[in-house]
């Protein structure tokens, strides 16, 4: 067979398989939307129908989510896919499932370009490996930040690597406009690539590329500066405290988790929503490709270094974190460690005939898939649900249709929920802002600011509510069997989750008779 059909065709599978596994029931798994996730696609909304955020701010490079000032890069990708499909949950996702399976074709290309001379066997098994990914897809079906920066970085280090300086400088000083942690991460490794490779860009060259980086990247500096910009890298990392010895050693701690076998291969990430039941980062059948990948590391390869720096910064970032383990946060290192386990791959099957390589790839593969099938399109669903806040769309349509106002109280900020599902005017949300475009970096408070003529958020107050003629919302704990024959409340809907098991509950008050047996105070 020719050698660009041959191209074509592993390509088309890589897609394939991408596809399959990033768009199938996209819209129910994972089950749920998550107040993160739900942001981003309002205010996305937001921008489409006003080209303003939801507090009126005109294109942010910063989203004042929650007081959390997320990177907003991600929100103008979904501005398309909800103006085609209007704004749901499918809409919602499926600019990132589509930046997903470019990324496993995009990780293809780079691997036959590092391996030329394996080209076809190393952009198969390289496709084959991202595109079955448990991590990655998961977060391919979630609209996270990460993916986005990930992609982007990963095209920068193809452009780098074929000489092609500003538009890899371009892409990944996008990079760092897309995701937190990357901006250390990004500016690591172009300090190392300019270190290592100087001789080979040249000087001409090494000069464009941070000329184009610098320039590129004044407003993310400059926005970084202020109060709320900041605020987030401030409240998740102990930066201040690092001079510390016994912050030192947890740095350095946390740093070398990253390359524990253990976590990459078998144990889960410990954040419920950042993992699948029962899967890991990899594969485990993978570490034997990624230990023998790393004996390969030691010797005097061709691209040795590159493997090297991308895995020396992968972690720095996120190791500044409270969290011990965050695969989320410290997703770049999902780019050197497959590149790992493909080199170590290669050279398990290399020696193998095309047919006992089919006999070999093919059963792997669906032993693979079958895991993948098992974790998160059955376990998934049924045993986190509650992770990613399922049911708030058919309690929200149930409080729409109602005439009396009601109170819903949450321990998260499900108003964007509400905002989301019921595809509120922006231009009225807008209006409810106290907060200046002027003021937006530089205010930090936040409070669930949303209300309406139909529906509040906050706490439900006992001594008052039970009071008034209206609904009351919530989680299934908020009122008890007890609570609601004391003060005479009457059950109108409850949403269950897949298990039949009661979730969120819609009571309605009775203030007459409330107040026949118990006066207000």
């Amino acid at each position: 067979m020719d050698f660009k059909l041959k191209t074509i065709l592993v390509l088309s599978i890589v897609v394939l398989i991408a596809s399959i596994t990033r768009f199938w029931h996209l819209n129910r798994v994972p089950l749920g939307l998550y107040v993160d996730d739900a942001a981003q696609g309002y205010n996305a909304y937001s921008l489409l129908k006003t080209g303003r955020d939801e507090y009126g701010q005109p294109l942010p490079v910063f989203l004042r989510s929650f007081g959390v000032f997320t990177p907003a890069l991600t929100l103008y990708f979904l501005v398309l896919p909800i103006k085609i499909f209007g704004l749901s949950i499918f809409s919602l996702r499926f600019s990132l499932g589509l930046i997903g399976v470019l990324f496993c074709v995009v990780f293809a290309i780079l691997c036959g370009y590092l391996y030329p001379r394996k080209k076809i066997l190393a952009m198969l098994i390289g496709g084959l490996i991202v595109s079955m990914l448990p991590t990655h897809i998961l977060f391919s079906r979630a609209f996270f930040e990460s993916p986005l920066s990930l992609f982007l970085f990963l095209v920068g280090l193809v452009c780098f690597f074929r000489g092609w300086v500003v538009r890899g400088g371009l892409f990944l000083s996008l990079s760092a406009y897309a995701y937190h942690a990357q901006r250390l991460n990004v500016y690591l490794f172009l300090i190392g690539a300019v270190v290592l490779f100087a001789r080979e860009l040249g000087r001409r060259k090494t000069v464009v590329l941070l000329l184009v980086f610098i320039i590129t990247q004044i407003p993310n500096i400059y926005l970084s500066t202020l109060p709320g910009s900041s605020k987030r890298f401030l409240d998740t990392t102990w930066i201040p405290q690092i001079a510390t010895n016994a912050r030192s050693r947890e740095y350095l701690s946390q740093y070398l988790a990253y390359y524990n076998p253990y976590y990459l291969f078998w144990l889960p990430d410990p954040d419920a929503q950042r993992s699948l039941p029962e899967l890991s980062v990899f594969y485990p059948w993978q570490v034997v490709a990624y230990l023998v990948g790393l004996s390969i590391l030691v010797r005097k390869t061709k691209h040795r270094k590159l493997y090297w720096l991308i895995l020396a910064v992968s972690p720095a970032a996120v190791a500044l974190t409270k969290d011990p383990f965050s695969v989320l946060r410290a997703s770049l290192i999902l780019i050197p460690t497959s590149l790992i386990v493909v080199s170590g791959a290669l050279i398990l099957l290399s020696k193998l005939t095309t047919r006992k390589l089919i006999l070999v790839i093919v059963p792997v593969a669906l032993i693979s898939l079958g895991h993948l099938y098992r974790s998160m399109f059955v376990l998934l669903p049924n045993e986190r649900h509650s992770d990613w806040l399922y049911g708030y769309d058919q309690l929200f349509s149930f409080l729409a249709k109602s005439d009396l106002p009601a109170v819903v109280d949450a321990d998260k900020p499900v108003y964007i929920l509400y905002l989301f599902y019921q595809k509120i005017d922006p231009l009225y949300v807008q209006s409810l802002s106290k907060v200046s475009p002027s003021d937006y970096y530089l205010q930090t408070d936040w409070s669930d600011y949303y209300h309406d003529n139909y529906v509040t958020f906050r706490r439900l107050d006992w001594k008052t509510d039970i009071y008034k003629l209206q609904l009351i919302a919530g989680n299934d704990l908020l009122v008890s069997p007890q609570q609601a024959s004391e003060h005479f409340l009457d059950k109108l809907f409850t949403v269950n989750s897949p298990q039949n098991l009661s979730l969120l509950s819609v009571y309605k008050t009775n203030p007459d008779k409330k107040t026949k047996t118990s006066p207000p105070p």
